[in-house]
């Protein structure tokens, strides 16, 4: 899939210090680990949206690669800075899509990073977040402290990966949705692509060109579709 980066339709993204359940959707931000430049995340981001999934590893990768969709970083960003949810809205800004944080000084670390990209990039793939400014859609995102499915004996609640692991659960991912409910014995992880994990039945798997592998989870983002087998589940 081809990104056109001009098409972007404005998105919100509200950056919270604390879970937040939203009417909508959510993108998941998680626990504080690691540093991260803003060098760091412009490469990151760049490798992540890449359409043809080429490994973009330097920041002159990162930069060629924004400047062939027609966007110049801005000089006065300090790319050896550390990351701040400011600097992630000045960045995602020149994507098209708006961020609204609300604590700007604010540090961005690391699993807050593998969360916003891998959930920003799968939204765009799948089409959650839409393209080409379709008409009335406006999503607004909530950032949490990386929640997702976590399922117990077939019920599923949105947890941190710590807490669904303290209870006994499977945790399906980071941003995995409990609606529709993921926790049947027919679901298993779907890699569409490297960058693009879905917990889905076998047969919408197919459909969608994904290869089964049948795996509990799409944890950790970014690195959960690296390598996959495919499986085929046994008749019932």
């Amino acid at each position: 899939m081809k990104l056109r980066f001009g098409r972007f339709s404005l998105v919100t993204i509200c950056f919270l210090t604390a879970t937040v359940l939203m009417a909508a959707q959510t993108a998941p931000a998680a626990v504080n680990t690691g540093t991260v430049t803003v060098g760091d995340f412009v490469v990151r981001l760049a490798d992540a949206l890449n359409p043809a999934h080429r490994d973009i590893n330097s920041l002159d990768q990162a930069k060629q690669f924004f400047a062939g969709q027609g966007i110049v970083l801005p000089a006065k960003l300090n790319l050896s800075a550390p990351l701040t949810q400011a600097d992630v809205a000045t960045v995602t800004s020149l994507l098209g899509v708006s961020v609204n944080p609300t604590q700007p000084s604010e540090l961005f670390t690391a699993d807050s990073v593998d969360g916003f990209v891998g959930y920003l990039r799968d939204g765009i793939e799948n089409g959650r977040i839409p393209l080409g400014g379709a008409e009335g859609v406006n999503p607004t995102l909530s950032l949490n402290a990386g929640t997702g499915a976590c399922c117990i004996g077939g019920v599923c609640s949105d947890e941190t990966h710590t807490q669904c692991a303290n209870a006994g659960g499977i945790f399906r991912g980071q941003g995995i949705s409990c609606d529709p409910n993921p926790c049947g014995p027919e679901y298993g992880q779907c890699c569409i692509s490297r960058h693009n994990c879905l917990i889905t039945t076998f047969f919408d798997c197919n459909s969608q060109g994904g290869i089964f592998t049948g795996r509990d989870s799409c944890f950790p983002p970014g690195n959960a579709c690296k390598n996959p087998e495919a499986v085929t589940p046994s008749e019932p």
